[in-house]
């Protein structure tokens, strides 16, 4: 039986270094569905019914990472609205072009809930403010 419904993806923190090479945990949610002309592939591929390990939660992992890099720390707070936009629209080719997925992951929304900074770069930060 095949459901249309949203799957939600609450992930672990993703570990990822900014241009300027700190640290930053990127805290995310991604919803997306599988499409309904792609399933018995996906099953095919996927007896086991564990894509989501194999596949999808470590194309997230690497998008989020190859994207955060081309920011610096502080762009990734100023920036958070274009960052998850640009995430989500980078979701769409590896899971296309993915051969054991085959374009049967469509993307929804992805929602950026934290970026955290490492805490001696937001102490240095708040040092300045405060002078």
């Amino acid at each position: 039986m095949w459901s249309d419904r949203t799957s939600t993806e609450d992930l672990p923190p993703v570990e990822t270094l900014t241009k300027d090479g700190l640290r930053v945990d990127v805290d995310i949610t991604v919803r997306w569905r599988i499409s309904p002309s792609k399933v018995v592939d996906l099953y095919r591929q996927f007896p086991g019914l564990d894509w989501n390990d194999k596949a999808i939660i470590p194309i997230i992992r690497e998008s989020v990472r190859n994207l955060i890099v081309n920011f610096t720390a502080i762009e990734t707070i100023e920036k958070r609205a274009i960052i998850g936009t640009v995430l989500a629209e980078s979701l769409t080719k590896p899971f296309t072009k993915e051969q054991t997925l085959r374009g049967a992951i469509l993307v929804d929304a992805v929602n950026l809930r934290r970026i955290t900074l490492p805490d001696n770069f937001v102490n240095a930060i708040e040092s300045k403010l405060a002078a």
